[in-house]
């Protein structure tokens, strides 16, 4: 069933609102808190979390099934949470209603009705990036003859929602869905699009950089100077704030026979960088900056 578009404004406006008051309050402990510090106080106040779903991994599962997992910052611990499932799709969707959507690397525009994958397409079996349509039930082919991988991360379209940002043999491609076009804006892997629609980050080997959709004003945001970066920058709502996973041998903190995938926070301003758990997480996850009224009254808060 198609969520109310009153109903939908009505969540929008509550990030928006949630963004203006995270904003004013972090300027105001930024040099004077680290970021777990502050993550902490937000998940307090507002329930801020950085979050993914499991739902992918068994296809033909039951929605009550799946599970959402998230980050309790004053624990550092992996808590599951019961009613955030609609953060990661819309309540209409399902992946057992569209086998051709192989639930690797999805990303949903910010309405809620387009969706970027990895597809299959029927009947020739090709395997595309492509944007299925929920309302028309079609499907759009961004690139074709693909391989069944990861394209796109969960932050990968526009503000208005007609454009989206992929990765391809090791370079960003930024799409039109008006002139149904792509072009190569740079070298890089795992792009996404930070949340005020300003920047678009990706990674180039252990460094992160952001750079504006036309191409301008590319920067370095850091460098990953401990173990291997393998993940794209997850931009928290006021896109101050960014997520990623890097890989960690033995002699850098990993297991003893194989390496250890770690979830970390950072806040651009300072450079204020943490762990946001001990668990080994995957790299190719779903993430999320997610807003959810449980953890707010959470034992672990």
């Amino acid at each position: 069933m198609r969520n109310h578009p009153t109903s939908r404004w009505r969540e929008m406006r509550f990030g928006l609102a949630v963004c203006a008051v995270m904003t004013f309050f972090s300027a105001q402990a930024l040099g004077t808190e680290s970021v777990r510090a502050e993550l902490i106080r937000l998940q307090r106040q507002y329930g801020l979390t950085f979050a993914w779903s499991e739902e992918g991994a068994s296809r033909f599962s039951l929605e009550s099934q799946a599970v959402v997992q998230a980050i309790s910052f004053k624990t550092n611990t992996v808590v599951r949470l019961k009613d955030s499932l609609q953060a990661f799709r819309p309540n209409r969707f399902s992946l057992g209603e569209y086998p051709e959507v192989l639930g690797i690397g999805m990303c949903w525009s910010h309405e809620r009705s387009r969706l970027a994958a990895t597809i299959i397409t029927r009947p020739t079996g090709r395997v595309i990036l492509g944007i299925l349509d929920l309302n028309s039930r079609q499907t759009r082919a961004v690139a074709i003859n693909v391989a069944q991988k990861m394209y796109v991360t969960s932050q990968c379209w526009s503000l208005d929602d007609e454009k989206l940002v992929y990765s391809i043999d090791g370079a960003v491609w930024l799409y039109s869905i008006e002139n149904d076009r792509a072009d190569e804006i740079a070298k890089g892997t795992d792009p996404t699009w930070s949340p005020d629609g300003k920047w678009i980050g990706f990674r180039d080997g252990d460094s992160y950089y952001a750079m504006h959709a036309d191409g301008d004003a590319r920067k370095e945001l850091f460098r990953n100077r401990w173990g291997k970066a393998i993940s794209g920058l997850y931009w928290s709502p006021d896109s101050r704030i960014v997520a990623y996973v890097r890989q960690l041998g033995f002699l850098q903190g990993g297991a003893l026979d194989a390496e250890a995938n770690q979830l970390r926070a950072r806040r651009l301003e300072d450079g204020s960088d943490d762990s946001l758990c001990p668990d080994n997480v995957d790299w190719y996850a779903n993430y999320q900056w997610i807003t959810s009224s449980e953890l707010m009254s959470h034992p672990s808060n």
